[in-house]
């Protein structure tokens, strides 16, 4: 109706420009229009109002933001100011990052029930005549010039609060109690457009992201109180602040609290952990391996086993592999600097998410191809273990392994083009390509759908539960890569291995002769 509230989209058509912002509509869900196009403000910005004690006209002390000195100070300094995001639940109920300023006010408190002390209170128990009362000079006047400054006037000290609760008390106010509120007002002035707009995707996405800032609410805390949040903003904002070590009071915000996951600032760190141990395990593993291998052999002098060349692997698994492979690697890699762009800010974070969306198509792709083939083929069985014998060629492979690498043994399962696997590298890629590359394309598919169908992700926990899970299954395959690399070598040289899957042609150990020493 005329006269009632409207939001920018009354007017503008957001869907007709951002062509260059990924994953729009993402974005329009998440963020009102003034994140982005109201980044900073350019006068006096209002950051306290101290009425603790008045002076002789009535007026709080006032503390600016951004201003370097006294506001009328004729070398006052004005810097611009980067309001903070919070949720905000805009016209119909829906719930978006808006800017805002928190204004912190400081006020006396007395009666039953509790009320706040009026200015002409105030002004009868600390003035007389219009001048300040000998016990508030004597109190506040620091430099003893008779004259009291905002700096001066502050509630920095008990023997202050003492003073002027004393003053209260004769003029019937007993009880009096200083407090503290933080109100937060919405920004919607000071629209800019273009190029003066947030554009880098790292303002947010990143460890040091506007989303989660911290602002400074006040530079002093009268008597040591912890402001509450207004009543009427969302529950749980006022956990944000905090008394810091200087007597100020800060207000950190967390967007995580209120259901918002951003890729880049956010994460689990337990998954963190548990991938790095993972990673770090195995590699320390395998290297300890590899070196006992290579002292063992020196030991052992060189041991020959009889071999004969068969043609393993055929072209389009070669192809398969390959491809596979530099996907997962190319993934990896840029799934780790999504995860973490403070550590590689060099690379752009948009382009680094384009191109692990595109590989990760393309992966998709090729694993649908490749299950195909399997099936037509026949080739499914590679990657079946044989349930006769199961537990016994599983332990005798572990010993092989464990024990017999180290004594220049045979390979317990004899290599051919039809039994290309032992069972252990069975039971490995029948758990990666049933269960962990299912679950990876899935959470990748849902995170890079959640736009276009946010009620089926938001049904699967949301990005809080498919980023995590993502990300260690994505721990998972670079552990699985260093093992697999590393079991590549063996063979009757470090490199065979890697060969064969080139040529397709292979050297395998013929146990039907004994090797010769």
């Amino acid at each position: 109706t005329e006269n009632s509230l409207r939001r920018c989209e009354s007017c503008h058509a957001e869907e007709s420009v951002h062509d260059w912002l990924p994953y729009k509509q993402r974005h329009f869900q998440a963020l009102a229009c003034e994140s982005c196009h109201i980044p900073e403000l350019y006068g006096p910005t209002l950051m306290s109002v101290d009425w603790g004690l008045p002076d002789p006209a009535g007026e709080p002390v006032k503390t600016y933001r951004n201003s370097s000195t006294d506001i009328g100070a004729s070398n006052n300094m004005i810097s611009a100011f980067q309001p903070i995001l919070l949720p905000r639940e805009n016209v119909g109920g829906k719930q978006k990052l808006a800017p805002f300023n928190l204004v912190t006010g400081w006020f006396w408190l007395a009666g039953d029930p509790q009320a706040p002390v009026s200015r002409e209170e105030l002004l009868e128990s600390f003035t007389d005549d219009g001048e300040y009362k000998e016990e508030v000079i004597a109190a506040f006047d620091v430099d003893q010039d008779g004259q009291l400054s905002d700096l001066e006037r502050r509630l920095d000290s008990d023997e202050k609060i003492n003073v002027l609760q004393a003053l209260l008390a004769e003029n019937d106010i007993a009880d009096a109690s200083i407090m503290g509120e933080t109100a937060a007002y919405t920004i919607s002035h000071n629209v800019v457009n273009g190029i003066w707009a947030v554009r880098d995707c790292q303002s947010c996405h990143n460890n040091d992201s506007i989303i989660d800032d911290s602002m400074v609410l006040a530079a002093y805390s009268p008597g040591g109180q912890t402001p509450t949040l207004q009543s009427g903003l969302l529950p749980g904002l006022g956990e944000g602040i905090e008394l810091v070590d200087d007597g100020g009071v800060t207000f950190t915000a967390d967007a995580n609290k209120f259901d918002y996951y951003v890729l880049g600032l956010h994460s689990v760190p337990m998954v963190d952990w548990i991938g790095l141990l993972m990673f770090f395990g195995i590699s320390l593993g395998v290297t300890v391996h590899a070196i006992a291998r290579k002292i063992t052999s020196k030991k052992l002098g060189h041991i020959k086993h009889n071999y004969r060349k068969e043609y393993i692997y055929d072209s389009y698994e070669r192809l398969w592999h390959w491809l596979q492979a530099s996907s997962i690697i190319i993934l990896l890699v840029t799934g780790l600097i999504i995860h973490k762009p403070h550590l590689f800010s060099i690379f752009s974070f948009a382009y680094m998410v384009e191109v692990h969306n595109i590989v990760g198509f393309i992966l998709f792709a090729n694993a649908a191809l490749a299950l195909f083939y399997n099936l037509a083929s026949g080739e499914i069985k590679q990657y079946i273990p044989e349930p006769k014998g199961f537990i016994g060629r599983s332990m005798a492979q572990a010993m092989y392994y464990t024990k017999g690498v180290f004594e220049g043994q045979p390979h317990p399962e004899e290599k051919s083009r039809d039994h290309k696997m032992n069972v252990l590298q069975q039971v490995t890629y029948l758990a990666i390509l049933n269960i962990l590359l299912p679950a990876q394309v899935i959470t990748g598919i849902l995170i890079w759908g959640a736009q276009r169908w946010p009620d089926i992700a938001d049904m699967a926990g949301g990005l809080a539960i498919l980023g995590p899970l993502h990300t260690l299954i994505a721990w998972t395959f670079a552990t699985f890569i260093v093992m697999h690399v590393y079991l590549t070598t063996h063979g009757h040289t470090p490199t065979a291995g890697i060969k064969a899957m080139i040529s397709g042609w292979d050297d395998v150990e013929d146990n039907s002769s004994k090797p010769n020493s």
